[in-house]
């Protein structure tokens, strides 16, 4: 797997200086360059070919060089093997995983590829070809997202904003965002990363689905790990019209906890059985809403140092309690924010005298 990313490096950095000199077009005449990048990958080369040099290459060089190197730490770095037993099911199907010779963990395909994101890979007990898949899927997932990403590098710096250089999370800053991630398709696939762009322009992260929510692409979720509310609000005061994205931070899940405590029972929607649950397993109930964030964050934190307790990586180290609270917050947020969203699609239809149709956003 190492091979592979070198030689896969090497022809991206390869590339960018045939696109630097405006030799690509030339350069992406080699017959079997095709097969070494993907189609993804060699559309954006291809796409490239026929414009002009990049206009900032030192900009763009250091972009790539961030974006391979995220690519080789959440595909490439395999440090723990786990199992897959069993055929490999495709879609909502999950298969028994296994991580020294713990209890079989049932997970989907997607969230066995997914784990290469912790150094997590799964090799097959008995069957080489089923082992040879896995790991082409997991590749195949993180190319397609370096593509995407790549594609994106150069649409930002067509039009970069003045003063604000590009910046791409490393995997050390990812960690969060990716154990939210992985909390939020526990039970089914309703989330994905937000492009490379909507992060540097719409400050998403996350988008998330569900079959009844009035939002095309899914709700807007941006990610944050503070617990501090001077913080948190310097963090998010960039963003506009907050109220039509999920707030997902360890200060904004102790509000809702807090509210749940405080509501009238008709109004939760964390009955009585969850809140106790969540208050056992956190081990403490604090009395002030921030050290409730501050002992969330804690607990969350110490999920990603921890070592890995069974094929599910980091997420099995938080209790389950506190990941259905994440879940059943993401998805209250998520419909309150579209709603939010339209009633401003509205207002702005009012101001410019149009129907609520023509000025409608996909958010």
């Amino acid at each position: 797997m190492t091979g592979l990313y070198r030689t896969l490096r090497a022809n991206i950095l390869d590339l960018e200086r045939a696109f630097e000199r405006g030799t690509l077009a030339r350069r992406l005449e080699d017959p079997g360059l095709s097969r070494v990048l993907g189609p993804d990958l060699f559309a954006v080369y291809a796409d490239l070919a026929g414009g002009r040099p990049p206009q900032d290459p030192v900009r763009r060089q250091q972009a790539v060089l961030t974006l391979l190197r995220q690519l080789c730490d959440e595909v490439f770095s395999v440090e723990t093997w786990g199992e897959v037993r069993g055929p490999l099911r495709v879609g909502a199907d999950p298969m028994d995983t296994v991580l020294d010779h713990g209890d079989p963990i049932p997970q989907r395909l997607d969230q066995v590829a997914a784990r290469r994101f912790w150094g997590l890979g799964f090799v097959h007990e008995a069957d080489v070809d089923a082992t040879d898949s896995l790991a082409r899927r997991s590749v195949r997932r993180g190319v397609v997202r370096f593509a995407r990403d790549l594609r994106d590098v150069g649409r930002i710096l067509r039009n970069p904003p003045q003063g604000v250089g590009i910046r791409i999370p490393s995997h050390e800053d990812r960690r969060f965002e990716q154990l939210m991630l992985d909390i939020l398709v526990e039970d089914e696939l309703c989330a994905h990363a937000a492009r490379l762009i909507e992060d540097f322009c719409q400050k998403t992260d996350l988008r998330i689905r569900y079959p009844d929510l009035d939002r095309e692409r899914g709700a807007r979720v941006q990610i944050k790990s503070t617990a501090n509310p001077a913080i948190h609000e310097e963090r998010l005061a960039g963003i506009r019209r907050r109220e039509t994205l999920v707030i997902l931070t360890p200060l904004t899940l102790a509000q809702f906890v807090d509210e749940q405590v405080r509501a009238a029972p008709s109004e939760r929607v964390l009955p009585p059985t969850d809140l106790r649950a969540f208050w056992d397993q956190l081990g403490e109930e604090p009395v002030e809403l921030v050290e409730l964030a501050y002992a969330i964050r804690a607990v969350l934190f110490r999920a990603i140092r921890s070592e890995f307790v069974d094929a599910r990586g980091p997420m099995a180290a938080v209790p389950a309690a506190l990941r259905h609270v994440i879940r059943v917050f993401v998805r209250e947020r998520a419909f309150q924010s579209s709603s939010a969203l339209r009633i401003y699609e509205r207002s702005r239809a009012e101001r410019r005298g149009t129907s609520p149709d023509e000025t409608r956003q996909i958010g």
